[in-house]
């Protein structure tokens, strides 16, 4: 399976330090270069990024088409703008993205989405990972990840852990 990724999910594995989850899931992660740039960004905060660096499963692919690119960027950040673009030009099993208006947007181009909450319950499925609950709580925690109360429940509903 190949996913193409915006920062923020990444960004919240890093940060707990499970970013072996998504290549338990997924043959392969692309992302764009700006995605990449606003991971290391995270270095300076205090967060170790060398996992993400020596990850041979994820790449970083550049966009190609400029003009919808440009069209994006008008309604999004950079990252999403790119990753975006690169789903539609290289239609991946899935973007992983959880910016609601970038996720509305890309189904609304006929891109399949997963967010972080989605990537919890389908290692849980796959049993790569023993419950669901206390890696949600590290998210809300560490990074500072909102998860809606609401979102939290069915989560846990989802998972058998409420």
């Amino acid at each position: 399976m190949l996913i193409i990724s915006d920062a923020s999910p990444l960004i919240c594995f890093i940060k707990i330090n499970r970013l072996t989850i998504l290549q338990q899931l997924f043959e392969k992660v692309i992302i764009p270069p700006i995605v990449y740039e606003e991971i290391q960004k995270i270095e300076t905060l205090g967060f170790s990024i060398d996992e993400f660096r020596q990850a041979n499963w994820i790449s970083i692919l550049q966009p190609s088409n400029s003009l919808l690119f440009s069209d994006l960027s008008e309604k999004l950040d950079e990252g999403e703008a790119q990753a975006i673009t690169l789903a539609n030009e290289i239609a991946p099993d899935f973007l992983l993205i959880d910016e609601r208006r970038g996720t509305s947007i890309a189904r609304s181009m006929g891109i399949k989405t997963i967010g972080v909450v989605g990537i919890i319950i389908r290692a849980k499925e796959k049993k790569l990972i023993p419950e669901g609950k206390a890696i949600l709580d590290e998210l809300r925690a560490k990074p500072k990840f909102w998860i809606s109360d609401q979102v939290y429940q069915s989560a846990l509903q989802i998972l058998g852990e409420s």
